[in-house]
């Protein structure tokens, strides 16, 4: 019955997570003290204020939703996304937003494996592989 949709499902899924990331960016950006509850704590003893840390922070996460969003180096974008998220879930420790953070981490491993889909500049490009260290172009 749902076949004929399948294949929308990497698109959704980027364009999910492109939402989420560009939320919290400019959510910590432009109110960084609305998330500061959420900050770790190795920010604390960061020569800069934890509001400049957020809102740097906010600034990465925005890019990263960003270029998710058009889909330009999708996998390498992904992979970092998923890198960022799992160090976010980590410092959290054991609690509800850590499992959803986990679960966002999982979501952006997958796109990074997967690659990019149909609706991607980087398709637009006709960037057939991305390179990821360690792996040969086709």
């Amino acid at each position: 019955m749902f076949e004929q949709y399948q294949k929308y499902g990497a698109t959704t899924v980027r364009l999910g997570l492109a939402a989420v990331f560009l939320w919290f960016g400019l959510t910590q950006f432009f109110n960084p003290q609305a998330l500061m509850g959420y900050a770790p704590s190795f920010a604390f003893s960061l020569p800069i204020s934890i509001k400049q840390f957020m809102m740097l922070n906010g600034l990465f996460d925005t890019l990263v939703g960003a270029l998710l969003a058009i889909g330009f180096f999708t996998r390498f974008i992904a992979f970092v996304g998923a890198l960022h998220l799992a160090g976010i879930a980590a410092s959290l420790g054991y609690n509800d937003v850590a499992v959803r953070d986990w679960g966002l981490c999982a979501a952006a491993l997958s796109i990074a494996l997967t690659g990019p889909d149909a609706w991607t500049l980087d398709k637009k490009l006709d960037r057939k592989t991305q390179v990821l260290p360690g792996k040969k172009k086709r």
